[in-house]
């Protein structure tokens, strides 16, 4: 997208007129090269997502948007553009594949840089200018839309949400578990739970007292959200949270469309703490274990 949008004023496209070299002659003579070499590669992107840098070169090598890319825009800010567009194929074939350590957005910021120094970009450390201020500007555009188009995607995935309509629908087992695992630990204890495991907790937690539980933490959790649309099946909606519910922490990236704040809805137990991994939705809603900020708001908090 980032290759057409650079092309977008280059004007209409045609041949190549005799003895002229293409414009993208020495970009693909770069990739050829790389892809010649993709073991290598793979380890020189250092990207937990490996085995996949020959797909997205070859990708890359047929792709007609190239052309107009490459006579729009300077060799500098082209070795850019291709390098993130190929470290962004890697991870959509990772995510795709099911593969469950996908980069980091600093893994992957540092992989597209290193890639771009060897397609002719700039290399890492030197002045990055105007363009690639601009280049950057361009990356969360569609993370952006649809972090503002977050209702109407929410209404429109949230029915795809497997396991979450099955633990609606036979649940009781899972908070019963949750609650014997819990008094057979020495108080106090902190609870920290992730997307549906959030759910439960608050399930459990509302369903009977447990006094050894000190505080919860969700991290990426839909319990709000369900307990707004009348879906919670420990706690109808408008009543509130019952008097022996503990301090609750929640964690969550505005670009995960599957985390929902809590405080408004509990203002009397809830207290909601933002968390930006950098990632684009659904990898978002994965990138909280990777980084370093989750690990800090616990430590500071369980002090």
């Amino acid at each position: 997208m980032e290759l057409r949008q650079a092309s977008a004023g280059s004007g209409p496209s045609g041949p190549v007129p005799p003895h002229e070299v293409p414009a993208d002659a020495a970009i693909r003579r770069r990739l050829a090269e790389l892809h010649m070499q993709s073991a290598e590669l793979d380890g020189a992107l250092q990207l937990t997502a490996v085995g996949r840098s020959g797909g997205a070169l070859r990708a890359l090598l047929d792709a007609p948007e190239l052309v107009d890319a490459a006579r729009a825009v300077d060799p500098v800010a082209l070795a850019e553009l291709t390098a993130r567009a190929a470290i962004a194929h890697i991870i959509a074939d990772a995510s795709e594949a099911g593969d469950p350590l996908i980069p980091t957005a600093s893994g992957r910021d540092a992989a597209v840089t290193a890639l771009a120094g060897r397609l002719g970009g700039r290399l890492p450390g030197s002045d990055r200018g105007p363009t690639r201020l601009l280049l950057r500007a361009a990356v969360p555009l569609a993370s952006r839309m649809a972090v503002r188009r977050r209702s109407a995607i929410t209404h429109a995935t949230h029915p795809a949400a497997g396991d979450i309509m099955r633990y609606l629908a036979a649940g009781a087992g899972h908070r019963v578990d949750l609650a014997d695992l819990v008094l057979a630990q020495s108080p106090p204890v902190v609870l920290l739970c992730h997307s549906l495991g959030g759910v439960i907790a608050v399930d459990t937690l509302v369903e009977r007292p447990l006094p050894h539980v000190e505080l919860l933490v969700t991290v990426g959790s839909q319990a709000p959200f369900l307990y707004e649309t009348d879906a919670l099946p420990s706690l109808r909606y408008p009543k509130p949270l019952p008097s022996w519910f503990p301090t609750w922490l929640n964690i969550y990236d505005p670009r995960d469309l599957l985390a929902f704040v809590a405080k408004p809805l509990f203002p009397d137990h809830a207290t909601d703490h933002p968390l930006s991994s950098g990632e684009p939705f659904p990898q978002s809603h994965s990138a909280y274990w990777s980084n370093p900020e989750l690990y800090d708001t616990l430590a500071a908090r369980l002090r």
